[in-house]
């Protein structure tokens, strides 16, 4: 009866070590798995993080369209405004025209930034380009104060057929910021029906040019 039981107890003793050691082993696998997993998991969350952080600095970083950029309060409005266009100079194939920005309100506002000028036919459609300026304005205009700005039209006939864009009636001037042009009516003259390369306009002043 002993012996049998010896074995017995040996067997058992066999059969614990064997199922403790296995499951040490799977349950060390598993802690193992769990802790793999747990750091994956925190490792995208960092990740994440990171996407988030350089999507936001994107979205602070791109470039503002012309609605959102911060425009002064003061600033000059096209209805603030009214433009004309003077007799000039001409010099070396090049007629020159007073443009003459008017601050018709009743208050004093800020003329600041670059003014674009763009000809136009019967139908207000744009003919050629715009007049070509690096100038940039910055006048605090009061009530019924001027600025001017010579404008070169090039004479069409200095140039070959096809290098000019015919029937132009009007010029859209753009005041600095604004959306919405101020109207020139230019028909009937010699240099303004035709948009030629070389159209460009200089700087402001508070004194017509040439004239």
């Amino acid at each position: 009866m002993k012996q049998p039981i010896k074995y017995s107890l040996i067997i058992l003793a066999t059969a614990l070590i064997v199922g403790g050691g296995t499951y040490f082993i799977v349950h060390h696998q598993s802690v193992d798995s769990k802790k793999m997993l747990s750091s994956q998991v925190i490792s995208l969350r960092k990740n994440v993080s990171v996407l988030n952080a350089h999507i936001l600095k994107l979205e602070n970083n791109k470039t503002p369209s012309p609605a959102s950029l911060s425009v002064p309060s003061n600033a000059c409005t096209s209805s603030d405004l009214s433009a004309t266009l003077l007799n000039g100079t001409g010099a070396a194939g090049t007629a020159y025209y007073n443009l003459q920005i008017k601050n018709t309100s009743n208050k004093t506002c800020l003329y600041s930034g670059v003014t674009a000028i763009f000809p136009q036919n019967s139908s207000g459609s744009i003919v050629g380009g715009d007049a070509t300026t690096n100038a940039v304005a910055n006048f605090k205009l009061s009530a019924n104060e001027s600025i001017y700005s010579d404008v070169g039209f090039p004479n069409p006939g200095n140039f070959s057929p096809g290098e000019c864009a015919s029937g132009v009636t009007s010029l859209a001037v753009y005041p600095p910021g604004e959306s919405k042009p101020l109207t020139i009516n230019i028909t009937g003259s010699n240099y303004t029906n035709s948009y030629c390369p070389g159209f460009s306009m200089n700087a402001f002043s508070t004194k017509p040019i040439g004239g």
